[in-house]
Formats: structure tokens, C-alpha cells, sequence
């Protein structure tokens, strides 16, 4: 018995069924013939697969599927969230460009031709390396709000949560004002 969970845009065609399988292909190969057009919206997303608890990656992927299931595993089908690439940008502002200039829309013409720089500069420029490193003395557990320990240094992604989830608090901005009260 195997439980597959869908998450996200997934829902829509469930969130929780229960299969007697033996492996997680056969889940979603039932659920591919009982589940009008999942096949297709799996094959045009991008999802992380955790199977009885260990996340597969693009390459390992076949190893997961194969694997023969322990009673109760459960299957999660998790989106990945992706923009729109550059290119894509460029192209389409290049193209809302054209089409206004040809329309004499201004707007047309400013908003393409600022998607197409955008778009440009974004294909031209390396993204900076994320600097994610922590030391002992950061990791202590502190209770304090304002300790400086629970500020959050730029450029640290902030976490994205979904769930119950038990947490510390994640500071992104905190002002500090001094003053002297006036006798």
C-alpha cells in the first residue's frame, strides 16, 4: 500500500490517494489511466519526487521509480517553481517593440523595448554566488527579537513555507533610533 500526495498546481486532480502498488511507476502509471490529463500536466511541469522520504533528482530518477515500495510509503509530487527564461523576455519585448511602433502605441513600444533590455541584460549578466555560509555562534538558538543573531544578512533567501511548520523567526529588516528625552 502506497500513499501518492500532489502539491501545488497538482490538487486540482487530488491531493492524497492510496494504491496497492509495488512501486512508485506503477502508482503513477494507475494513476496516469484514472486520472484524466495528469499524464500531460506531469510531463509539462517541473516537480520534485520524494519517495518513502528520499528526494530523487533528475538523474537518479529511474533508480526511484523501480525501487520496490515499503507498507505505507508515501509519494510526493512537488512543483518547482520556474520563470520564464531571458531569452524568452528578449524575444517577447523585441516583439511588443515592433508591434506597437507598427500600432503607434508609445506604451507598446516602452514596455517591449524595457522587457528586451531586461531580458538582454539578464542573458549578459552571471548571477552572484549566494554566500550561504554559517558559523557555530550563528546557529545558537536565541529567544530575543532583536538579537542580532535573528537578523537575516542580504542576499540570504528567505524561506518559503508550506505546511505546519516549527520555526524560528526569520528578521528581514529592524530600525534602531536614539534619542535623549529633553528635561
Amino acid at each position: 500500500m502506497a500513499t501518492v500526495r500532489f502539491y501545488g498546481d497538482l490538487q486540482r486532480f487530488g491531493t492524497e490517494f492510496k494504491l496497492n502498488v509495488d512501486t512508485a511507476q506503477e502508482a503513477l502509471q494507475g494513476l496516469y489511466v484514472q486520472v484524466k490529463g495528469l499524464k500531460a500536466k506531469i510531463n509539462k511541469g517541473y516537480y520534485r519526487i520524494k519517495i518513502a522520504g528520499k528526494e530523487y533528482g533528475m538523474n537518479d530518477i529511474r533508480i526511484g521509480l523501480t525501487t520496490r515500495l515499503k507498507t505505507n510509503s508515501v509519494i510526493n509530487l512537488i512543483p518547482v517553481i520556474a520563470g520564464a527564461s531571458a531569452a524568452f523576455r528578449f524575444v517577447a519585448g523585441a516583439i511588443l517593440a515592433v508591434v506597437g511602433a507598427i500600432m503607434v502605441n508609445p506604451y507598446m513600444i516602452a514596455i517591449g523595448a524595457a522587457l528586451a533590455i531586461g531580458g538582454a541584460v539578464e542573458l549578459l549578466t552571471k548571477p552572484p554566488g549566494m554566500n550561504i555560509k554559517t558559523d557555530d555562534a550563528e546557529k545558537k538558538t536565541n529567544t530575543s527579537f532583536s538579537s542580532i543573531k535573528n537578523l537575516t544578512p542580504q542576499g540570504r533567501p528567505v524561506p518559503l513555507l508550506y505546511g505546519e511548520i516549527m520555526h524560528s523567526i526569520v528578521l528581514i529588516s529592524q530600525g534602531l533610533e536614539v534619542f535623549t528625552p529633553e528635561d
